[in-house]
């Protein structure tokens, strides 16, 4: 074996495997995706109308009731707020956007106004980063 031949030769593996991989993706059959795409509109249509089904009275437990009147708001936070620091390119400027609109919040500014607030100091500090480190956009 020659000079370079090693590379030469991992490159020719390296090509056969994947020539193999895209040959062993799976495709879908239409026929399959429309059962899967059935069943879970089936899910989605029971999980939301077995709670009618089940409870036709009124909930007159209070512990109860305030539990379920909290419960999208806990989830809407739960689901939004890790999202927050992925948001930006640096956790800084997310750091700042949250605490922007935690200040706002807590002065009782409106939801319209504190999502702007958020989202505006967080773009200032991101433009000013990018523009302190030499290059825009």
């Amino acid at each position: 074996m020659g000079i370079g031949s090693k590379e030469r030769m991992d490159a020719l593996i390296f090509h056969n495997v994947n020539m193999v991989r895209s040959e062993m993706r799976i495709s879908m059959d239409t026929g399959i995706f429309f059962i899967y795409l059935a069943v879970m509109a089936g899910v989605t249509y029971l999980l939301r109308t077995l709670p009618f089904v089940l409870c036709r009275n009124q909930v007159e437990n209070t512990f109860l009731r305030s539990f379920l009147t909290y419960i999208p708001y806990a989830v809407l936070g739960a689901m939004t707020f890790p999202a927050v620091f992925s948001s930006t390119d640096s956790l800084e400027t997310a750091l700042a956007g949250t605490f922007a609109a935690l200040c706002l919040a807590f002065f009782e500014k409106g939801l319209l106004t504190v999502a702007a607030g958020a989202c505006l100091v967080a773009f200032l500090l991101q433009f000013i980063e990018r523009i302190a480190a030499g290059g825009v956009f």
